[in-house]
Parts: structure tokens; C-alpha cells; sequence
């Protein structure tokens, strides 16, 4: 992973300035093909994506929904990868296919009992437009005994937030 950080995934491709061995493009396909759950990599070619209204920037060697679709059946559950590809289908208004990416990675930090997770997994559920939702994983995250208060916040202030049924 050194290598790849030093040599392909610099802070000037991280920031989208361009190429450090050659293209950019190249830059960060050699790092998802490297290291598929790169959140970091992965976050530069949505963002590169979305910067070129492409679905598979310059240089690249496959379309972003490739990079994901392979982070996550190279890891199911990194709940960081889903929730990433769950912003990246919302943001193409594919608001179905993201719900199914932030369930499938509820479940996942369910099972691992991960209040984080869930918290982080609330704002995005908020984020795309699914505040019901981002209650519940609020709700369920409070009680496994995270105590963050960015997701109730953002809930209230959207004027959706309601204190849980006893």
C-alpha cells in the first residue's frame, strides 16, 4: 500500500490536480486495482466522475460503478464502501439502488454491532432522502450505546427527529 500512496494515490490525484506517474485517470485506476476498498480512492473518482460527467473519466479503466461493484464483493462488508456507493447512486438519482446499498450495510454493522456504523449510515439514509430511515438507524445506534449527536441534529433540524417509543 506504501507504494501505491507514494507513487500513484499523492495528495495531487487525491485532490484532483492531476496525474503523479502519468494521468490521473491512471493514477486512480492503478489504485482500485491495487486496493479495492480504497475509501479514500474511491471517494477521488466519484468526485472525478461527477467533475467530467462521466461515468468512466479520462483514463480510467473502468466506469466508478465498477470500482464499486468490485469493493464491494472484494469485501461485503465494509460498510464505508456501501455507504460511499450509496452517495455516488444517489447523486445519479438512483435513490433505490442507493437504499439497497445502505441496507445491505445496516445489516452488516447490525451483525457486528457497530453504533457508529449505523450512526454514519443515518446520515446518508438522511442525506439521499430517507429520513424514516435515518431515525431508526439513529435510534438503534443510541442503543448499542453510541453517543454521537450529529445524526439527531441533523434530524432535528430537518424536522424529522422524534424520541424513541419506551
Amino acid at each position: 500500500m506504501e507504494i501505491v500512496e507514494r507513487f500513484h494515490f499523492t495528495p495531487r490525484v487525491e485532490a484532483l490536480i492531476g496525474g503523479s506517474s502519468g494521468y490521473l485517470g491512471g493514477d486512480l485506476s492503478y489504485t482500485l486495482n491495487a486496493s479495492p476498498n480504497h475509501h479514500r480512492a474511491l471517494v477521488a473518482a466519484m468526485n472525478f466522475a461527477a467533475r467530467t460527467k462521466s461515468p468512466t473519466p479520462p483514463h480510467m479503466t473502468l466506469s466508478v460503478e465498477c470500482y464499486f461493484d468490485r469493493a464491494t464483493r472484494f469485501k461485503p462488508s465494509d460498510t464505508i464502501v456501501r455507504r460511499l456507493y450509496a452517495i455516488y447512486l444517489s447523486r445519479l438519482k438512483r435513490v433505490p439502488e442507493a437504499q439497497r446499498q445502505l441496507e445491505v450495510a445496516e445489516h452488516f454493522a447490525k451483525q457486528a454491532q457497530d453504533g457508529m456504523s449505523l450512526h454514519n449510515l443515518g446520515l446518508v439514509y438522511l442525506e439521499v432522502g430517507l429520513p424514516e430511515q435515518a431515525l431508526r438507524v439513529a435510534h438503534e445506534a443510541a442503543t448499542m450505546g453510541f453517543e454521537g449527536t450529529q445524526l439527531r441534529e441533523a434530524l432535528q433540524k430537518a424536522g424529522h427527529w422524534k424520541d424513541p417509543t419506551q
